[in-house]
């Protein structure tokens, strides 16, 4: 009798699995083809999955989705007003966060791109990306020297490269880290990059760099850096103070 319900309770388990691996190839695949309203469904429900039994195509369905959610924003930014599908008039700002939410608690590999694009969501996304240790170094420095890519995660880069910096980089990352920072503060710059970026030379702890954030405190040639609004030079110079004071506690 005991070995009878053994069985019985083997195979129910064995049953629930098939059908929670069934139920998780369909939602991959409506999140990757269906229309916005039933994509965004799929996607509620994928979240509620735990991250630990999300099956390896679920994962990469949910990075592939926000990275076209990523694309799909920076195309907005750049051409606003412009209509091209239904996506272009959905209200994409909860279920990008949702999107950022499901990827930074699944820890895989696959996520990672697709997070480091959405840095300019916020502090979910940073720090999801430093979670991934020196594994992000790389890819990070890449983001933060493209003057091309999006303001906001250049900008994110730099902060999550502080968070690497916490972490403790090997000689070969400080180096280069100091040699991407030199560039970005000494060459014509967005505001919201340079800011990011005088707060991750400060935090360094590097001589050079630190030196180097003095300088721009008080040094009119720090007006390069404030997307050529000398408006701005004022704000720029206070967030230098700001950062060598903390670098000071």
């Amino acid at each position: 009798m005991t070995i009878i319900v053994v069985i019985a309770a083997l195979f129910v388990s064995t049953f629930q699995d098939i059908g929670q691996t069934v139920d998780q190839r369909t939602l991959s695949e409506r999140i990757a083809h269906a229309p916005p309203d039933e994509r965004m469904e799929a996607v509620a429900q994928a979240a509620k999955i735990a991250p630990a039994k999300r099956t390896r195509a679920m994962r990469r369905a949910l990075a592939e989705e926000l990275v076209r959610l990523n694309t799909l924003t920076q195309k907005r930014i750049r051409r606003p007003g412009v209509i091209e599908s239904e996506w272009d008039t959905a209200d994409i700002g909860e279920y990008t966060a949702l999107l950022v939410k499901a990827n930074a608690e699944s820890g895989d590999p696959v996520s990672l791109g697709a997070l480091i694009g959405a840095m300019g969501t916020g502090n979910m996304a940073i720090r999801a990306v430093a979670r991934y240790g020196m594994v992000a170094f790389e890819p990070l420095m890449k983001e933060l020297m493209d003057q091309e890519s999006d303001v906001g995660v250049r900008s994110g880069a730099g902060a999550a490269l502080g968070l690497l910096v916490d972490q403790g980089l090997d000689a070969r990352q400080r180096r280069k880290l100091a040699r991407a920072v030199t560039t970005i503060l000494t060459r014509p710059e967005r505001y919201v990059v340079a800011s990011e970026v005088m707060e991750l030379a400060a935090k360094s702890g590097d001589p050079a760099l630190v030196a180097l954030v003095e300088s721009l405190a008080s040094d009119p040639s720090a007006a390069q850096l404030t997307d050529g609004d000398p408006r701005l030079l004022g704000n720029l110079q206070a967030d230098a103070k700001r950062a060598l004071a903390a670098r000071a506690k």
